[in-house]
């Protein structure tokens, strides 16, 4: 089976990202066990830890994607990396990068390592 990187990343980032906007809660089918994500340097693992701390940051927000990059791996993983701006509460909008690897289980993906960082510039 050919695997499209470009597809799978451009429709898992658009689904992630309207679901997170919308209830984070169904966003739990998405990680396993192993799932790791790291969110401004806090690392976090296991599928109930990685939920819980997405259901505490700001619920009203909303995300734009400006790129979505997509990579094939050795293992017939896809490796994704967005760019994109998220507005959440009465805040301006802030840059953001977020990284996936996303492997193929029961034939659906699931995200195996996350990585989000704020661009954030301090002078």
């Amino acid at each position: 089976m050919s695997i499209n990187a470009d597809s799978v990343g451009v429709q898992f980032a658009t689904y992630y990202y309207e679901t997170y906007d919308k209830d984070r809660s169904k966003l739990e089918s998405l990680f396993v066990d192993v799932s790791t994500m790291t969110f401004e340097g806090e690392r976090l693992i296991g599928k109930k830890n990685i939920i819980d701390k997405l259901k505490s940051l700001p619920s009203n927000t909303m995300h734009v994607t400006s790129n979505i990059d997509s990579q094939l791996t050795v293992d017939n993983g896809v490796f994704v990396q967005v760019n994109g701006q998220l507005k959440f509460d009465n805040d301006s909008p802030h840059y953001f990068t977020e990284s996936f690897y996303l492997k193929q289980e029961k034939n659906s993906w699931v995200v195996l390592n996350l990585v989000f960082r704020l661009s954030l510039h301090h002078n």
